[in-house]
């Protein structure tokens, strides 16, 4: 398998003709080039695109007011299992959601209606997820 053009991982054929690569956390983008390149020894016989489908979410976010203590929201997406608070480009808060996406995220350090806000969603490895 090959990423950006710089291979990844050599597998053999199961008995069955069939294959598996762990490419969680290697594709970064949607934009990445990601090939699966067949070999019979050291020889190129095929090569084959594999198409990258974005990570279906959706995240609503609850009216914030100053001087409340919480950032409060629900996430749908399978993939998601935390959410990380930025205020002013500085991480805050990094939280669990709850089972029905639900979650709460300290809010004390937004002091201004001109302070940047972000919430990012992270997989189960913690890994900030590109949307």
């Amino acid at each position: 398998m090959e990423i950006d053009g710089k291979e990844i991982e050599r597998k053999l054929l199961t008995s069955n003709r069939q294959f598996t690569f762990d490419v969680d956390g290697l594709i970064k983008q949607e934009s990445d080039k990601v090939e699966v390149v067949g070999y019979r020894y050291s020889t190129e016989v095929t090569r084959q695109k594999v198409n990258i489908k974005p990570v279906k979410a959706e995240m609503t976010l609850d009216i914030y007011k100053l001087d409340t203590p919480y950032v409060t929201g629900k996430v749908t997406a399978k993939s998601a299992k935390s959410v990380r608070l930025y205020v002013n480009r500085r991480r805050q808060e990094t939280v669990k959601m709850a089972e029905d996406g639900t979650f709460n995220l300290l809010g004390v350090e937004i002091l201004s209606v001109t302070d940047k806000v972000e919430v990012a969603l992270l997989n189960e490895q913690g890994v900030e997820m590109l949307l």
